[in-house]
C-alpha cells in the first residue's frame, strides 16, 4: 500500500525535482497513514533545512535526502505515538549514557552547542547524529531510513535492532 506526500501551495522551482524524488522515497517506505498531511515547502536561509508546523524550509544545499529527513521530522510531529516510540528507542539504546558534544563526536563544527548520546551508532555502521538530543524530535527515523534505502541487507546485518525498529515503525507493523 503506497500513499503520496501532498504539498500545499507552490514549490519553489529550484526545489521541484528534489521534492519529487523525496516524495517518491517517502512513499516507498512510509505507511500511507503516517505520511505527513499536506505540507508546505518554502525557501529557507542559512545552511540547515528545518521542519515544523506542518512544513519545511529548504536551503540552497538541500537534496532529496534533505526532503526525506525533514519529512520524517513531520511524521514525528504529526504522530505523537511515533515520536514517543522513537524517544523510547533512543532512551533504551542509550540507557546510562551521558550526553556528549555532537561537534566533538562527529568532528563537525556546525553542531557546536548540540549534544548526543554516543551509543554504538558509529560502531554499528551508522552515525553519531542518530543519538542527537532534541526536545521535539529525534534523529532515529531520519538517520535510519537513508541506511535502509541505501543498503537494507547491510543495515540489517550491522544493526539488527535499529533496522527492525525503523522498518516496523515506518510500516506500522507490530
Amino acid at each position: 500500500m503506497r500513499g503520496k506526500v501532498q504539498i500545499k501551495g507552490e514549490i519553489p522551482p529550484e526545489y521541484a525535482k528534489l521534492v519529487e524524488r523525496g516524495r517518491e522515497i517517502l512513499a516507498a517506505y512510509v505507511h500511507p497513514d503516517l505520511l505527513p498531511k499536506p505540507l508546505s515547502v518554502e525557501r529557507g536561509t542559512g545552511t540547515r533545512a528545518k521542519a515544523g508546523r506542518g512544513g519545511m524550509r529548504l536551503v540552497p544545499t538541500s537534496t532529496a535526502k534533505t526532503f526525506v529527513h525533514e519529512g520524517l521530522h513531520l511524521v514525528e510531529e504529526s504522530h505523537p505515538e511515533v515520536l514517543a516510540a522513537c524517544q523510547e528507542f533512543l532512551r533504551s539504546r542509550t540507557q546510562g549514557e551521558t550526553p556528549e558534544p555532537l561537534d566533538v563526536l562527529t568532528g563537525n563544527a556546525d553542531y557546536k552547542g548540540e549534544y548526543a548520546y554516543k551509543d554504538r551508532w558509529k560502531e554499528l555502521g551508522g552515525d553519531h547524529y542518530c543519538g542527537k538530543i532534541d526536545t521535539g524530535s529525534t534523529e532515529i527515523l531520519t538517520m535510519g531510513l537513508p541506511r535502509l534505502h541505501r543498503d537494507p541487507a547491510r543495515f540489517a546485518r550491522e544493526d539488527p535492532e535499529y533496522f527492525s525498529f525503523v522498518v516496523n515503525t515506518l510500516r506500522m507493523w507490530k
